[in-house]
C-alpha cells in the first residue's frame, strides 16, 4: 500500500465517524501526522476549513461581547427584514 493510500483510508474513516467527535479528532490527528511524515500537501478543502474556522472564531468572539439586550436586538434584526 502506498503512503498516500493509507492517508486516504484514514481520512475516509474520519469522515465516517458521525457523531463520535473524540474518535474523529483522533483520526484527524493521525491523518495530519501521516500527511506531514509523507510530505503530502494539504488538500484545498482543508485550507477552506481553516479559513472557515477563523471566520467562525471571529464571529463567536464578536458575539461573546454582546450584552443581553444587544444580542436580543441582533437576533430580531433578521425577523424585521
Amino acid at each position: 500500500m502506498r503512503d498516500d493510500d493509507c492517508l486516504v483510508r484514514v481520512r475516509r474513516t474520519f469522515a465516517s465517524t458521525q457523531n463520535d467527535f473524540v474518535r474523529a479528532a483522533q483520526l484527524y490527528g493521525a491523518a495530519e501526522a501521516q500527511r506531514q511524515e509523507f510530505g503530502v500537501p494539504r488538500p484545498p478543502v482543508e485550507h477552506a476549513a481553516e479559513n472557515l474556522r477563523a471566520v467562525l472564531r471571529a464571529a463567536w468572539d464578536e458575539g461573546d461581547i454582546l450584552t443581553t439586550p444587544q444580542a436580543s436586538e441582533f437576533a430580531l434584526e433578521r425577523l424585521a427584514q
